[in-house]
């Protein structure tokens, strides 16, 4: 087949893509009009979305501008509580005055919220200094699980679970000590460096925790759990006092 030869003044059957220039915008995608600005400030498609946003956080701020007040000084008196158990800030025993004092300070107070600090303080004021300053204890969350990540990491290793078990709670009084002691005695144990704890005695809350994890233990079992109910009957019926 042979093609057939166009007119030169014919149109094409396509339509050539337009430049836009009917509608105001050239190839570039930009408007042919250009609008008056400010040349000093930038506006941009959002700045009534943000005009309205500001406006709406400074009607919010103002309307609760008296509670923010009282915020601010609950943050001051709660830095003022971070303070005294930071160690960098003197002894144990000043901070320790310094801490009862506002303890009860924040107890009389009228609010409500400074009334909640103080009890709370005072809840917690016996764990806080203890040891003195002579003890390298954890000072928040963040150390305290430093301090027992190479013990749980020793007990995983020893029984080959992916937890460390309730074991490290229940013995953790001694248990603790003995996982993490060569952090402080890279060196194997001699005699002579055993024989200060030769005579040395579990404390009493370990054992009482030990006990009660055998009854619990004798509790879960079918074959066990009869006897432990007339064993403890019969402690019942012993410290029972007769009429």
């Amino acid at each position: 087949m042979r093609s057939r030869t166009r007119h030169s003044q014919r149109q094409p059957w396509w339509s050539a893509e337009s430049t836009g220039a009917s509608h105001g915008s050239g190839i570039d995608r930009g408007s042919r009009v250009h609008w008056s600005r400010d040349a000093g400030q930038k506006r941009g498609p959002c700045h009534h979305s943000l005009s309205d946003l500001a406006r709406g956080i400074e009607q919010g701020i103002s309307l609760v501008s008296e509670k923010l007040a009282q915020v601010a000084g609950h943050v001051t008196k709660i830095r003022q509580i971070s303070g005294l158990l930071a160690p960098e800030n003197g002894p144990s025993q000043q901070r320790r005055e310094d801490f009862d004092a506002l303890t009860l300070e924040l107890i009389e107070s009228t609010d409500s919220i400074h009334e909640h600090m103080g009890k709370t303080m005072k809840a917690f004021a016996s764990g806080l200094f203890a040891g003195g300053d002579a003890l390298e204890l954890p000072e928040d969350n963040l150390d305290l699980e430093r301090f027992f990540r190479l013990p749980k990491g020793h007990e995983r290793r020893i029984h080959g679970h992916a937890h460390a078990g309730v074991r490290i709670v229940r013995r953790g009084s001694t248990l603790v000590l003995t996982l993490d002691a060569h952090r402080r005695h890279p060196e194997p144990f001699s005699a002579d460096d055993l024989a200060p704890w030769l005579d040395a005695s579990e404390p009493a809350g370990q054992r009482d925790c030990t006990h009660r994890s055998r009854i619990m233990r004798r509790a879960r079992s079918t074959k066990q759990r009869t006897a432990l109910l007339e064993e403890l009957e019969r402690r019942y019926d012993n410290c029972t006092p007769e009429s």
